[in-house]
């Protein structure tokens, strides 16, 4: 077996101190959605008169997911987990400041 294929084989192995370990138990990545609603102001003269809508845009509101997993006592094969609870979370994200 090639080194390069010892060295891959090493940090990509699920074993606790493995750079995939870490990534897999605290992923680097947080998923973020950011949702836009849109209200419509002028509701009635858009439905009833044809008028064009005239929409107000609120948010962005952004829901973060923050990734973590545990685990639990290694069997020979096998890695036992649990993903634990975070607090995810719906936030208005604040307006960049005007610079």
């Amino acid at each position: 077996m090639s080194w390069v294929k010892l060295v891959i084989n090493h940090e990509v192995t699920l074993r606790d101190g493995s750079q995939a370990f870490g990534w897999w138990a605290k992923p680097p990545v947080v998923p973020t959605i950011r949702v836009y609603i849109y209200n419509v102001t002028n509701a009635d003269e858009f439905l009833n008169n044809g008028s064009k809508p005239v929409v107000e845009e609120l948010g962005p509101y952004v829901y973060v997911h923050h990734l973590l997993t545990k685990q639990r006592e290694q069997a020979r094969s096998q890695v036992p987990y649990e993903n634990k609870l975070s607090r995810d979370t719906w936030k208005e994200a604040q307006a960049p400041a005007n610079t």
